[in-house]
């Protein structure tokens, strides 16, 4: 039977989905008995209006069901440990994995009901939104029913429909997909015993001092001392291998399904003294895997959605939220209100370490702790797999946490104590509270909050840009090496959690802007075992230097300027899987953004796509963003004397790489007008220039030469009307 809510929706969308999903306002009926609108834009994103918070949470649960519930299901089947079931044994050893380190349905639901009321009503109404759809697919599969569920084995086992197991899963999942880092003391302790503690210190530094740093190091910091030393027990260094080859297996078939790995993420703000327009901006761009057009069937490759939200009124809402998620978790990840706007990037800090434990004999019954040997936990869970008999799978737990791995015959266990560990959903709250800051005291609260390592950066309308290094950080005891496993025993246990206020944070720094790509926050941050910032070959962060070189070389930037950062990273083939770039005035502000592929998934069950599936795709190839609409916000122009929509427009550089060294590119003139066209290099330093003067109106060709430039990828950059764009030109030699 249906639910009694889905009724409207039905009625309203049912003419205009079986068009190919290019549904505009649908009007749905929530279970509060109030309703929610649908309004999507000409680029597939849902504007979301209600009259209460759990009708728009309702509405965007249901709109992301439109476009992406085949990916949603994949991704609660991996954060659940339920992927055999649905893809055959290769899946068992990564189910088991997620089963160990994760939390039990039994966990899972205390840890919902002990949410604070609003949470829990967000997450309940969102996940009824997605199974009012689930009830529309039932009612009327040839309009609703994706091509996914049309084939083996979901036509044997069906789409299941959401709980609040699923929700909490999924959100856990991700947390820790991209706020978890450390855990590899077990690779460390191997190098060590392979090659000395000269080259270890020198190779594997607790702190390099000459990493790039997001807080300037003329902010003064206390200096960093280190006095460690290993007093562990011998580990036999094949262990290690076996855990990167198990968490590799455990990667790429995760990767066959369409769970994006932890690929890094960047942004730039800008102070309004280095700001060409003189207000604050800021670009974010999570990068969460290799953008690329999905087809029907295929795992899909956009992995973030969009969406706004409007709860009341416009001129005095309860809840206006615009920006990107991960399909299945509600609300904005990354994104804006009214008053400031926010990106996040992954900390990349240790918040996870190796314990080794003594074991009693040579099974994983006993464990020897704090003066005598206690009991391991005990899970038995049982785990379905398709075409093959259910695999009945036994997991351990300590005083620290899970066992990941065991050498028994030398009574040995690893387990990973967490920082987060059953915290996880405080995320959850914390950015439910920054939605709705109303100073900049609830937003650092909102940074205190967050247990997952991030780095969180913002702008507002009071011209202010700020950065927190945020998460919950270990306190380990003196002396010991935050790059190696710690011991068991009880002698070695963390004497707590680092206090918020030690934590990097900063704002409006003296040189106007932060750059990160992921990189060191502050020089006397430690790097513990992961080693992401030192400074020897290989080192994997230094290319926020890119960024850091594009920006002080346009100083002061301009909008369009801003999104030229995105070719940068680009070029270094780094691509994001969503950009913003966000400018406010004390007045108003002003936004653009782009998801590639598209904002749509969906294929109906014949295979027809939805008009949403690569439609921002061009965007993305062209380093063009579109509007991002935000009703109520004033607008600003970027510059003074810049008029939308009557302004220069820069085509794309043709043939792109140019033939015979020589490309052209069209310029569109609405009106006469001083114009400064130039090739610059990845850099911001101008090679060549092209025109520098007045240009007629109309539209004109103008020829690009190569000759003289290496191999590489350049820009041609436009100067006209008080605005700035870039194209992409790559040379081959």
């Amino acid at each position: 039977m249906l639910r009694r809510y889905v009724c409207l929706a039905l009625f309203f969308i049912a003419p205009l989905v079986a068009q190919g999903q290019a549904a505009q306002d649908i009007i749905l009926q929530a279970p509060d008995a109030t309703t929610v609108e649908i309004d999507r834009d000409e680029w597939g994103v849902p504007h979301i209006t209600a009259e209460t918070e759990a009708a728009a949470f309702f509405g965007q649960g249901f709109a992301a069901a439109q476009d992406r519930l085949f990916q949603m299901e994949n991704f609660w089947r991996a954060a659940t440990g339920r992927l055999a079931e649905a893809f055959g044994p290769g899946f068992l050893e990564t189910d088991q994995q997620v089963r160990t380190v994760f939390y039990t349905p039994a966990e899972r639901q205390a840890q919902f009901d002990a949410l604070p009321d609003d949470i829990q009503t967000m997450l309940t109404s969102f996940k009824d939104g997605i199974n009012a759809y689930i009830d529309s697919v039932a009612a009327n599969p040839s309009v609703y029913e994706p091509v996914e569920y049309t084939q083996l084995p979901f036509t044997l086992i069906g789409i299941e429909t959401w709980d609040e197991d699923k929700m909490v899963a999924l959100m856990q999942f991700f947390m820790r997909r991209f706020g978890e880092a450390g855990g590899e003391e077990l690779t460390r302790l191997a190098e060590l015993t392979a090659n000395g503690q000269k080259w270890f210190d020198e190779n594997r530094p607790i702190n390099d001092p000459t990493a790039p740093t997001t807080i300037p190091d003329d902010v003064p910091r206390p200096p960093v001392v280190h006095e460690v030393a290993y007093r562990g027990p011998v580990v036999d260094p094949a262990l290690a291998a076996k855990v990167v080859a198990r968490r590799e297996r455990v990667d790429r078939r995760l990767d066959q399904i369409g769970v994006p790995r932890k690929f890094g993420s960047y942004a730039a703000l800008i102070g309004a003294s280095q700001s060409a327009p003189g207000d604050v901006l800021l670009l974010g761009a999570p990068q969460m895997g290799e953008p690329a057009v999905s087809a029907p069937g295929d795992p899909e490759r956009a992995v973030t959605w969009e969406s706004k939200l409007l709860v009341g009124e416009a001129s005095d809402p309860a809840l206006h939220i615009a920006g990107m998620t991960v399909p299945g978790i509600p609300g904005v990840i990354i994104g804006r209100n009214a008053d400031r706007a926010w990106t996040l990037t992954s900390g990349v800090s240790d918040n996870v370490d190796t314990f080794v434990e003594a074991t009693e004999d040579n099974t994983l019954t006993r464990y020897f702790f704090d003066g005598g040997f206690v009991d391991y936990e005990v899970i038995e869970e049982t785990i379905l797999v398709l075409g093959a008999a259910p695999v009945m799978f036994t997991h351990h737990r300590s005083v620290h946490g899970p066992v990941y791995t065991t050498d028994l015959d030398n009574q040995q266990a690893f387990t990973w104590q967490y920082t987060f560990w059953n915290q996880e959903l405080d995320m959850m709250t914390a950015f439910y509270d920054l939605w709705k800051a109303e100073t900049e005291a609830d937003v650092d609260a909102v940074g205190a909050a967050v247990p997952m390592s991030f780095n969180l950066f913002l702008n507002n309308k009071a011209q202010d840009i700020r950065f927190w290094h945020i998460g919950f950080y270990p306190d380990r005891p003196d002396g010991t090496d935050p790059r190696l496993p710690l011991v068991g025993d009880g002698s070695q246990e963390w004497d707590g959690i680092r206090p918020f206020e030690e934590l990097p944070q900063d704002e409006n720094p003296s040189q106007g802007y932060y750059v990160n790509w992921n990189n060191k926050p502050s020089s006397d941050w430690d790097h513990g075992d992961i080693m992401p910032w030192f400074s020897g070959a290989g080192r994997t962060y230094d290319g926020v230097l890119d960024i850091e070189a594009y920006v002080t070389a346009n100083a002061p930037l301009a909008f369009d300027e801003m999104k030229g950062i995105h070719p940068v990273i680009d070029a270094s083939e780094y691509p994001g899987t969503y950009q913003q770039v966000v400018q406010f005035s004390p007045t108003g502000s002003r936004a653009e953004n782009m998801i590639p592929p598209g904002q749509s998934a969906f294929f109906n069950n014949v295979g027809a796509p939805s008009p949403h599936v690569a439609d921002q795709w061009p965007l993305y190839q062209t380093y063009e963003m579109k509007d991002f609409t935000f009703i109520g916000a004033n607008p600003v122009a970027s510059e003074p004397g810049a008029t939308p929509g009557v302004a220069p427009r820069l085509g794309a550089v043709y043939p792109n790489p140019p033939v015979g060294e020589v490309a052209r590119i069209v310029v569109e003139m609405p009106s006469a007008g001083m114009v400064q066209l130039e090739v610059i290099d990845v850099l911001g330093r101008t090679v060549a220039t092209l025109r520098d003067g007045v240009m007629a109106e109309g539209t004109h060709e103008v020829e690009v030469s190569t000759k003289g430039l290496g191999s590489g990828v350049y820009f041609v950059r436009l100067r006209a009307d008080g605005q700035t764009q870039t194209r992409k030109l790559t040379v081959v030699r």
